[in-house]
């Protein structure tokens, strides 16, 4: 996108996107409270980046674009779940 000023931020979680601490949003150049966020693995923080957004005792890093909750042994505390598209049946 050719109007981004260049300054990247790390946003908060929405009920809608809970992963969204961990994907890249760019400012626009001209409408500065606008950003948009990066599609790809280009668009996601490096991992390890902190999204627990400083909550009190909580821990969550970003993997691969998404934001895991861990436990004071540094385990993830839910497994990641991979959905795939769904795929028409044939008979």
């Amino acid at each position: 996108m050719r109007r981004l000023s260049g300054l990247g931020v790390q946003l908060s979680p929405t009920a809608e996107d809970p992963h969204r601490p961990c994907r890249v949003a760019c400012q626009d150049e001209a409408v500065l409270h606008r950003f948009y966020l990066v599609n790809g693995e280009e668009g996601w923080l490096p991992f390890g980046t902190d999204c627990s957004r400083g909550e009190v005792g909580k821990k969550a890093f970003c993997v691969t674009g998404k934001c895991l909750d861990f436990g004071s042994d540094d385990t993830p505390l839910h497994d990641v779940e991979f959905t795939l598209p769904s795929l028409p049946r044939s008979r």
